[in-house]
């Protein structure tokens, strides 16, 4: 008889075992097997309901446990986004957190990081970063330490929320490794929104074409890369905004 309950007791914790090394490595198991970090574009009144972040539909509920530690969140709002990734790219929502420093609606200090996708020329005018409109004047401190802001460079954008959404610029400083223009090296992070099959061709990544081939290194730590998977980017940008991809990896 004990050696049957020891058999029982050794296949209990085996069993266990197995579910534990079957959930995501990178979250706790309820809070799902994706996490990313964006801005709220759109949400419903009363929260429940689909938000859009960072141009991701977001699924939200009484299930969903929303911190709002900073303020209220809101469209321009700062988040963290816990969930289950759906087959279509949507997130089911189980854990959203505001992040310090944001809030919604005009008024609101706002800070983000994103990728250039247009500004004028002189640099004085409205720009376009991750989607959103940036307005930038003489009062905007800009930084350009790593080389000219241009389409494709990385930012860090400081300012205050407007009406129509947009930000009011107080600065824009230039990141790391990130110049504008043709031949300027690039890296960011973002998600896998199609990729064509066998890997090589035309990738879309967060809104960017990268241009994969058999001299990009594909690092695949964490499994296959796919459509929702979140990735590092690093390459050449091109005169059309594509990036030549020298090396794309998986991240956790």
């Amino acid at each position: 008889m004990n050696r049957f309950i020891k058999a029982c007791v050794a296949g209990i914790a085996a069993f266990a075992l197995a579910l534990v090394a079957l959930q995501p490595a990178f979250a706790k198991p309820n809070d799902g097997n994706f996490k990313f970090y964006g801005t709220v574009q759109s949400l419903p009144a009363g929260l429940y309901g689909a938000w859009v972040v960072d141009g991701r539909t977001v699924n939200v509920g009484p299930g969903t446990a929303i911190k709002q530690k900073y303020g209220p969140i809101a469209v321009g709002s700062y988040v963290e986004v816990k969930g289950w990734l759906q087959p279509d790219g949507s997130v089911n929502a189980t854990k959203i957190d505001a992040k310090r420093g944001n809030g919604g609606g005009p008024g609101y200090y706002d800070k983000f990081y994103g990728v250039v996708q247009s500004l004028p020329a002189g640099l004085y005018g409205a720009w376009v970063v991750n989607g959103r409109t940036v307005n930038v004047g003489p009062g905007t401190v800009i930084e350009q330490k790593y080389g000219p802001i241009g389409v494709g460079s990385i930012v860090e954008v400081k300012g205050y929320q407007q009406p129509d959404g947009s930000v009011n610029a107080t600065k824009i400083e230039g990141k790391r490794g990130n110049g504008g223009g043709p031949g300027y090296y690039t890296k960011f992070y973002g998600v896998v929104q199609s990729l064509p099959a066998g890997l090589y061709g035309a990738w879309m990544v967060d809104g960017r074409t990268v241009n994969v081939g058999p001299g990009t290194v594909i690092k695949q730590k964490y499994g296959p890369i796919g459509v929702g998977s979140i990735v590092e980017v690093k390459g050449y940008q091109q005169p059309d905004g594509s990036v030549n991809a020298t090396q794309i990896e998986g991240k956790r």
